[in-house]
């Protein structure tokens, strides 16, 4: 099991320009192989989360999620490969913001689509199935208050686990101010068991 948070489209946005041929003959290559040697790796991502950072709202990243996931199939479809190869080693990136309740639909919403739009390509049940993963967003932090940042993490790692979320990254509380300390990274690591072992996350009876 892994992921490599591959996303060719993401570094565009970053750098300004990336040779996507290359990008995208290789990352056929690796699905290739992962399909054959690596089952669980998840090859390939679509990441909202660099545009929640930068301020689009939860029905901009979930229409950016779709656009990326799109131009991506088209891209390995064109070297060989089936959608139902595709689809199921693709992971979505997501930072959790301060809307509660938003942020839980929000990730509700994007595993609905997505199921959609492998059905409208031709997919399987198991392309269908989008794995989603969670993290604190660093544009809700204080940095007067470094401290408030643990209410902050904790209520989005909430949002993300009823959201459905395969995985969680919560941010040591200090992140962005000083480096990190190991105090901070053991709460951020603990945050998640509190969550998952004290308040029963993971016995839901809509899960």
């Amino acid at each position: 099991h892994g992921a490599l948070l591959h996303d060719p489209i993401v570094w565009l946005v970053i750098e300004g320009s990336q040779p996507l041929d290359a990008l995208y003959d290789q990352t056929a290559v690796l699905t290739r192989w992962a399909s054959q040697n690596a089952p669980h790796l998840h090859t390939l991502a679509v990441m909202p989360a660099l545009y929640q950072e930068s301020g689009a709202h939860a029905v901009q990243q979930i229409g950016i999620m779709l656009a990326t996931a799109v131009y991506h199939i088209r891209q390995l479809q064109k070297r060989g490969l089936r959608v139902d190869e595709i689809g199921g080693r693709v992971t979505a990136v997501f930072s959790i913001g301060s809307d509660f309740f938003m942020e839980i639909a929000k990730l509700r919403a994007a595993r609905t689509v997505w199921s959609q739009m492998i059905a409208a390509f031709g997919g399987g049940e198991s392309a269908q199935k989008l794995t989603i993963h969670g993290r604190t967003s660093n544009a809700s932090k204080s940095q007067l208050d470094p401290h408030v940042n643990l209410l902050r993490a904790t209520t989005e790692a909430f949002a993300a686990a009823l959201g459905g979320a395969n995985s969680i990254e919560i941010a040591p509380f200090d992140t962005g101010q000083r480096p990190t300390n190991e105090f901070s990274r053991r709460i951020a690591r603990n945050v998640q068991l509190i969550l998952q072992e004290e308040l029963n996350l993971t016995k839901l009876l809509d899960p």
